[in-house]
């Protein structure tokens, strides 16, 4: 995915390719970075990726804009549900590419069920964050890129 929309440079030409070539998310910090990088058109780009940038924008998204966009954590920056372990109240793991919350303390054995079928957990659901909420951000905050075209 990619954005199509011109945007003049200070050296009067246009960038009309905006690709994201960074994006993290830490959910314990509750910040993202996007990197958006802009390039004259999509074959510029596919033809030299390092010369061919005409501009890079980086945003920084925390607070209330990234409660908005980024509500759902990611469950590879929480640990693993393991059998034969024992979690207090408030931890998190991950399982199933699900995010569970213990609802007590708890001490995992062999009998005890996966949080996916205990009523011992809270479920966040199934998550996952692609680049498509990343681009979503940029068209609805940067006036640039109001009315961009996603490709």
């Amino acid at each position: 995915m990619a954005l199509k929309k011109a945007v003049e440079q200070k050296t009067g030409y246009d960038a009309t390719y905006w690709r994201i070539d960074y994006f993290s998310v830490d959910w314990r910090k509750k910040i993202a970075e996007i990197r958006l990088t802009g390039y004259k058109n999509e074959s510029k780009r596919r033809e030299d990726l390092k010369y061919s940038i005409m501009e890079t924008k980086t945003y920084n998204i925390r607070g209330k804009e990234f409660a908005k966009y980024f509500e759902v954590p990611d469950a590879s920056d929480y640990p693993d549900w393991q059998k034969d372990t024992k979690y207090e109240k408030g931890d998190v793991v991950s399982y199933e590419a699900g995010l569970f919350e213990a609802k007590e303390k708890i001490v995992s054995n062999n009998a005890t069920s996966p949080p996916d079928v205990s009523d011992k957990w809270k479920s966040y659901g199934n998550v996952r964050v692609n680049r498509k909420v990343a681009y979503q951000y940029i068209m609805k905050t940067d006036p640039d890129f109001a009315g961009a075209t996603p490709v």
